[in-house]
């Protein structure tokens, strides 16, 4: 797996950022837990409760149905920090490298 494919895994699809504090929905989708307590609070108030006044929401991906906030996936955050946030981070270096810098 490529660098740029490691680095998608750790990425939100909603905020299209790292995530920090990732949570998995029973369906399998990963999402930052702020984004999708956001989208949440969104999709209440555009359905005015119907739906979401009996605790149900829905994946914004597929759509599978969900009751309650996941807890952070600690397994996940943990790759995250470990795989991810250095390859953005070398790569982010490499990007606003000076040309002396880049030099080999």
């Amino acid at each position: 797996m490529s660098d740029a494919a490691a680095a998608d895994l750790g990425v939100c699809s909603l905020s299209l950022e790292i995530m920090v504090e990732p949570v998995t929905l029973g369906c399998g989708h990963n999402f930052e837990r702020s984004q999708l307590n956001e989208w949440m609070t969104q999709k209440t108030r555009a359905l005015r409760g119907r739906q979401a006044s009996k605790g149900i929401h829905e994946c914004p991906k597929c759509r599978a149905p969900f009751t309650k906030m996941p807890a952070v996936n600690l397994e996940l955050k943990q790759m995250i920090e470990r795989f991810i946030m250095p390859v953005q981070a070398s790569t982010a270096s490499a990007v606003f490298a000076t040309p002396e810098e880049a030099a080999p």
